[in-house]
């Protein structure tokens, strides 16, 4: 029975993280005390309405401090930055109304028929 076991090193993304509660990480408790305080500064600008601005920013933060629906390993905001990072780059497209691929098709077209005149002769 063959019991060795080989221990290497832990990739970061499988560590488990410092949970407070269930759903409260350090790193979300420490924001979420940094947003609140930072929001109550800006917020002096809005008036009456700074207790509004306050909770609108702690919602903002939770949701993007929440995890990716598509990949568990980022969190909300980092897929998004992400997706519009996609979404602003220039994309290549590559399919039949590419210039490349219309050229592509045309000395392929040009090739067979070489071949048919070159059979009939």
């Amino acid at each position: 029975m063959n019991d060795d076991i080989r221990a290497g090193l832990v990739p970061k993304t499988t560590k488990s993280k410092v949970m407070l509660t269930k759903y409260l990480t350090k790193y979300r408790f420490f924001g979420i005390i940094a947003v609140f305080f930072s929001s109550m500064v800006i917020g002096m600008a809005f008036g009456s309405l700074r207790y509004v601005f306050v909770v609108f920013c702690l919602v903002i933060f939770m949701i993007c401090t929440a995890g990716s629906p598509s990949d568990p390993r980022k969190s909300f905001g980092g897929s998004l930055l992400d997706f519009l990072r996609f979404f602003v780059r220039k994309k290549t497209y590559y399919g039949s109304g590419n210039v490349d691929c219309a050229d592509y098709l045309k000395k392929e077209e040009d090739k067979r028929e070489a071949k048919k005149r070159k059979k009939e002769k």
